[in-house]
């Protein structure tokens, strides 16, 4: 550990199979290489850093970014002072933010992101299981497998919605309105902003 004018640091080492439980109110989360069947991790004054967890994951914080990279397991992230990030990851994702973007690279699993300060691009690997992404300050980018199949609902008040997939409508199917079956439908994608435009398209 190492000690500043007011502040203290500390880095310790753990049995790499367990479970962690870790709170602080002053400064940031790093931690890698962690099994165990649940991790709860909450800060009201940094970011969190995590790679190569497994296992059920809570992280919040108040005062910075979320970033997740190679994790295996479910994932409810919560902030409201920065953005999100996960990186290949198995599971589910629950992302919300109130004060920057969402980026999820090479998910698999269902998907849940909220943000009311910037954009939200999804990256999806393997078969759809579901997608909700909702944002009121930024655009919204889809992007999975060439034969990716959902019930399609995308809408924006600030923009326009583009699909490169092929879509049988089942309704409303313009500029900024699609609602129809993609690929044959499948589980949901529902995508909805406020302030700007919708892609949707194979990567």
């Amino acid at each position: 550990f190492g000690w500043g004018k007011n502040s203290a640091e500390f880095e310790l080492t753990v049995p790499a199979n367990c479970e962690l439980l870790v709170n602080t109110s002053g400064g940031s989360i790093n931690v890698k290489n962690v099994t165990g069947n649940k991790h709860r991790l909450n800060t009201s004054g940094g970011s969190v850093k995590l790679a190569g967890l497994e296992g059920e994951l809570s992280v919040s914080t108040s005062g910075g970014s979320i970033s997740v990279v190679d994790s295996h397991g479910d994932k409810t992230l919560r902030t409201s002072g920065g953005g999100v990030r996960v990186e290949t990851s198995e599971g589910s994702v629950d992302a919300t933010t109130s004060g920057g973007t969402i980026k999820l690279d090479g998910v698999s699993g269902e998907v849940n992101a909220k943000t009311s300060g910037g954009g939200i691009t999804i990256t999806l690997t393997g078969k759809n299981q579901g997608v909700v992404a909702r944002t009121s300050g930024g655009s919204i980018k889809v992007y999975g497998p060439v034969n990716l199949a959902a019930k399609l609902d995308a809408s924006t008040s600030g923009g326009s919605v583009y699909c490169g997939y092929h879509v049988t409508s089942t309704g409303t199917f313009d500029k900024n309105e699609i609602h129809g079956s993609m690929n044959g439908g499948g589980p949901k994608i529902n995508l909805s902003t406020s302030g700007g435009s919708i892609k949707i398209a194979p990567k």
